[in-house]
Order: structure tokens, then sequence, then C-alpha cells
């Protein structure tokens, strides 16, 4: 695998911070649109935003898991990024965190799984859910 070009990487990590702000704005708005056609509006901003905040932080952990040979299973933990919004709300003590609280915690598990399909594209599902092999003493 080769290393990605510096625009890539400023693309990635732009898309990030742009998208975090972005959710973090949608999400702290003080009224909630009224009507069907406004409502299907917020609600799409909302998770095209998400799902740009995935997919950014599942190709920077990818990133990172490929750079420092990190386990298969590691990727998993890219999910742990959406603690960051999450954290943000607590803090501000939104009325509404609890919705909030679900909303961030659903992709998460989304975000590991192409976090590690795009860090380890030869693994297929089984051999990633087989167990590890026992410790041993000396190395092959």
């Amino acid at each position: 695998m080769q290393e990605p070009s510096h625009i890539r990487k400023a693309l990635a990590v732009g898309g990030l911070i742009f998208s975090l702000v972005g959710l973090c704005w949608l999400l702290s708005l003080p009224y909630k649109p009224y009507g069907f056609l406004p409502r299907i509006g917020y609600l799409s901003a909302v998770l095209s935003t998400l799902g740009g905040f995935s997919s950014c932080s599942a190709a920077a952990f990818a990133y990172f898991a490929r750079k420092f040979r990190w386990s298969p299973r590691a990727c998993n933990l890219a999910g742990l990024v959406f603690l960051i919004p999450l954290a943000y709300f607590w803090i501000s003590d939104v009325p509404h965190f609890w919705s909030v609280l679900g909303l961030l915690l659903c992709p998460s598990g989304l975000t590991g799984y192409a976090c590690r399909h795009l860090a380890y594209p030869e693994l297929s599902d089984e051999e990633f859910s087989a167990p590890q092999p026992p410790p041993t003493l000396f190395q092959k």
C-alpha cells in the first residue's frame, strides 16, 4: 500500500474538522424545524454530516493503523471518536442529550467496520473473527 499524498491527507483532516464542527452546530441548534419538509431537510443535513464525520474518521484511523502496524481488532476502536462530540454535549448540558447519545453511538460500530476494511482489505470477516493465537514465550 502506497503512502497517500499530502493533498489527500489534508482533505481527510479538513473533512474531519468541518464535519465535526457542522455536526456539533446542527445538533446544538436552539430550535427544531416545524413542518414535514423542514424536518426531513434537517434530518438529512444531520445524517450527511454524521456520515462525513464517520467516513473521514475511519480513513484517518485506517491510515494510522497501517502506518503503526496495529492489529485489525484495534480498528474497532475507531468508533470511539464519537465520544468527542458526545463529551461536548454532555458538558454543555443540552436538554436533548439522550437523543444525541443515541444518534452518535449508532454509527460507531460502522466506523470501526469501515476502518477495518480500509486498513486491511485483504482480510475476510472469518479471518477477522478467528480467535487470537495463544501467547508464546519464544518468537518464531
